[in-house]
């Protein structure tokens, strides 16, 4: 447990400081070129990992898994969104989300696998799938719509795009003020360091609840396969978080729902330490879907990549 919370630390800080690199090549070398990159490195992560057998293996194969995530995949599918839609950006955010969540429904699968073909083929398996699905998935985005000779939300004209873009800042919560700002712009605004820290903060009990849930479920006594299905069951739950609040984030501010959540997450988690019980279920989803457009409020849309 002790090694996987180091890993899990070491990915958080690598994350962390790979995002605004990501962000800057995103912008010039698009979603296809960094999503292949991302794919090949995470792929060569897991490959890797089924070879291991010390402590600096792991960690390498680890981080080489986390920093394909980070470079050319957690960020592409949020940027080239932002890029895609105004008016109805947080129920796209949303529908990206909702890949996350159902990623849980395969935890079950992945301990019948380990069971039977060992963690080394399992991994192995894992790596090839990463390939099959990722290049595909990279080769088919397209950075922006112009690229393509249309326009964001599907509108026919400039004109049009203009007066969609002017009706989603007048129905903002937030007072419509979006506005469009550089890296440097957003990094020298207050705005940014507060949403930096808050999230920051709000990591530190979701990323414990995330590397300790299994081995206090079977600490209680709960088996490696009953563990995996309520890991099932809190992702799953997650979809309907995700959705729900992507529609109400383009009708509500941003801020005071993000504020809401976290808060949630907050007893959530304690209630976790205290009583053993899950009202977090919901409320872990919100964070990461806010996240991105937060960050949209508050900087261009190639910061989304990071």
């Amino acid at each position: 447990t002790t090694a996987m919370s180091l890993a899990f630390m070491m990915q958080r800080l690598e994350g962390g400081l790979v995002a605004p690199v990501a962000g800057y090549l995103f912008d010039r070398l698009g979603p296809r070129k960094i999503g292949l990159v991302g794919t090949f490195v995470s792929a060569s992560g897991f490959l890797l990992m089924t070879r291991i057998h010390s402590l600096p293996l792991f960690y390498t194969s680890y981080l080489m898994i986390a920093l394909g995530f980070s470079f050319g995949l957690g960020g592409v599918g949020r940027a080239v969104i932002a890029n895609w839609f105004i008016r109805l950006r947080g129920r796209a955010m949303a529908g990206q989300m909702v890949g996350f969540g159902l990623s849980g429904s395969i935890a079950p699968l992945m301990v019948v696998l380990i069971n039977h073909f060992g963690w080394r083929n399992t991994l192995l398996a894992s790596g090839i799938g990463l390939l099959v699905i990722g290049i595909p998935a990279s080769l088919i985005m397209v950075h922006r719509p112009e690229d393509k000779g249309l326009l964001p939300d599907g509108v026919a004209t400039a004109a049009e795009a203009a007066e969609k873009r002017a009706k989603a800042r007048s129905a903002s919560k937030d007072g419509g003020n979006e506005v469009d700002f550089t890296a440097k712009q957003a990094v020298s605004t207050v705005a940014f360091w507060a949403m930096a820290v808050g999230f920051t903060m709000g990591n530190f009990g979701q990323s414990s609840l995330m590397v300790y849930e299994m081995p206090a479920l079977k600490s209680a006594g709960i088996s490696r396969e009953t563990a995996a299905l309520v890991i099932t069951a809190i992702t799953l739950t997650s979809v309907a978080g995700r959705l729900g609040f992507g529609w109400l984030m383009d009708l509500h501010s941003k801020r005071l729902t993000a504020a809401a959540t976290i808060g949630l997450q907050s007893v959530g988690i304690l209630l976790f330490g205290l009583l053993f019980l899950r009202p977090h279920l919901a409320s872990a989803a919100l964070p990461p879907l806010l996240r991105p457009r937060l960050r949209r409020h508050h900087s261009d849309p190639s910061c989304y990549a990071g």
